[in-house]
């Protein structure tokens, strides 16, 4: 696969990718990822790019919904509005003290979290995992854009930082889910079989909960 950025005079950066595998052309807008084209081998840049201009008025409308939902699910943080985790309330002074000129950013804010989720988050596993008697190997945290969690064929764990700014319930089914992994390495339905025994018999209903989540989210910082 070959990829290609393109800046568009009104619609900004996308990426164009070149795929032998790709039969038609496929148009993604992404809240994170941005705007990308895929087309079939042989089709050139120039038609990628005729094709989004083509599409330029759902695009834009799409990028504005996007932007409507974020704002929605933004987390607001002032002086009377602390940044809320599991692990307690993280008050507005230390959000400062963490910032290197002394005004939040979105940088301090992460580094806060990833602190917390660093000695909240590999204890949970432990605890969760001898609950249910499952032997994960290592257990990471990380700053993931777009998944919650993710388990390796080795049986290492990775945990998105941003788990701790769920409910305790949602962190630990995202926990349990990839401690599943551990014994079906798929999707399949003894997977969700004995995920389901786990959590009580409301995988579905906490999967609902969780889809109402992100684990990028925009932090709106009043001073």
């Amino acid at each position: 696969m070959m990829s290609k950025t393109y800046i568009h005079p009104r619609l900004g950066e996308l990426i164009i990718r070149k795929s032998r595998l790709s039969k038609r052309v496929r148009l993604a807008v992404h809240p994170i990822n941005g705007i990308s084209v895929t087309v079939p081998w042989l089709v050139s840049y120039s038609r990628a790019i005729a094709f989004v201009e083509e599409k330029e008025e759902w695009i834009a409308a799409t990028l504005l919904k996007q932007s409507k939902k974020r704002n929605e699910k933004a987390v607001r943080i002032a002086p009377d509005q602390p940044l809320k985790l599991i692990t307690g309330e993280i008050p507005y002074d230390r959000l400062k003290r963490a910032s290197a000129d002394g005004i939040i950013s979105e940088e301090a804010i992460v580094k806060i979290i990833r602190s917390e989720a660093k000695k909240y988050l590999p204890q949970r596993v432990e605890v969760l995992a001898a609950k249910y008697g499952f032997k994960p190997g290592k257990v990471t945290v990380r700053n993931n854009r777009t998944n919650w969690g993710c388990c390796s064929k080795a049986g290492n764990i990775s945990l998105n930082i941003h788990l701790m700014r769920l409910t305790p319930e949602l962190a630990d089914f995202v926990i349990v889910h990839e401690l599943c992994h551990l014994i079906h390495k798929n999707h399949g339905p003894q997977f969700h079989a004995l995920l389901n025994s786990l959590c009580n018999g409301r995988e579905k209903e906490l999967n609902i909960m969780l889809k109402q989540q992100r684990p990028q989210v925009l932090f709106v910082i009043s001073f």
